[in-house]
């Protein structure tokens, strides 16, 4: 069975990570909009866990194309030592996020500029 993965979902919550000023915006609840994610936690996990990346990942699936599936691991991997569990504000705040948003923003970028034709995964807009 070949899984598929719904690329503008993914596409949103990666831009989400990359977004400095989405995340003061949303994530502080100063205004966010029905249908965007309202904190890193959920953010990190409708990315990576209602998405399936990291059931992907660890399958060792290529997601879109391996520059891709490569990013979506660094990123995965920026995620892991950010202290979720404090004040939003430090969590935005926290230079570990600088890695995160930059990581995020390169992954949009790749995803944005491929054609997916090394995927095996079904890529649904």
């Amino acid at each position: 069975m070949i899984e598929k993965v719904y690329i503008n979902n993914v596409k949103g919550l990666v831009r989400e990570l990359s977004d400095r000023n989405y995340q003061t915006l949303v994530w502080l609840n100063t205004g966010a909009k029905p249908g965007m994610s309202i904190s890193f936690i959920e953010a990190v996990n409708m990315l990576f866990d209602d998405s399936a990346i990291t059931y992907l990942l660890e399958k060792g699936e290529i997601i879109v194309d391996k520059k891709v599936t490569r990013a979506l691991r660094e990123l995965d991997n920026a995620l892991e030592p950010v202290d979720e569990f404090r004040p939003t504000l430090e969590i935005i705040n926290d230079p570990l996020m600088e890695v995160v948003r930059e990581k995020a923003a390169k992954a949009l970028e790749l995803i944005e500029a491929s054609d997916g034709s090394e995927s095996t995964v079904e890529i649904i807009e």
